[in-house]
């Protein structure tokens, strides 16, 4: 990456890939960081930018009905793969299991799922307040709203309520660990499935 893309600040470029490995799903505030790593803010959104074009982690838009708005709205990152995730963490399964890092690698992984299924689709986050749907899949023919709920029991969906509710969109998908059905328009899918 740094001589394909002439980057000047190798250290920069490999904290900000541990940064987005440690903070996957999380919204990512490019003058915090830049100010965090004592860095110019355009520095640090282009070396963001090369780690995106070399595929080791996807910067997400807000979901918004207008270009400009997800332009001036918040990203979310996620690293593309998993066991890039885990080998860098140093992750092993008592690891996951103390840290609570499952559901993390659950949306790592259906959202490389989601881009290998529709290699064509644009895919968006949606928040709104507390209310958060982690992918919006928007397709020629409709919006297709994702939420991940890797647990024993299914919690909270009002995210994905809400979203539904405020764009017109009848259908969505929960990921979850085991659950497999369909509810109120929902397709529950466990995690096996989709992989």
């Amino acid at each position: 990456i740094p001589e394909i893309f002439r980057v000047e600040d190798r250290t920069l470029l490999q904290k900000l890939l541990i940064h987005s490995i440690f903070h996957s799903g999380s919204i990512i505030n490019i003058v915090d960081l830049a100010n965090s790593y004592d860095s110019p803010r355009q520095t640090v959104s282009t070396y963001l930018s090369y780690l995106q074009a070399s595929i080791l982690l996807q910067l997400l838009e807000k979901y918004a009905r207008t270009a400009a708005s997800r332009l001036r709205a918040f990203k979310k990152v996620y690293p593309t793969d998993t066991g890039l995730v885990v080998n860098l963490r140093r992750l092993d399964l008592q690891k996951l299991e103390a840290q609570g890092l499952w559901g993390q690698l659950a949306e790592i992984a259906v959202f490389g799922s989601l881009k290998r299924n529709f290699p064509t689709g644009r895919f968006y986050y949606s928040r709104q307040r507390d209310k958060e749907v982690d992918f919006v899949l928007d397709l020629p023919e409709r919006l297709l709203p994702v939420e991940v709920k890797y647990r024993g029991n299914i919690p909270d969906i009002r995210g994905l309520e809400h979203f539904r509710d405020k764009f017109k969109v009848r259908e969505g998908i929960v990921v979850t660990k085991d659950d497999l059905g369909f509810k109120n328009n929902l397709l529950y899918l466990p995690l096996r499935l989709i992989l």
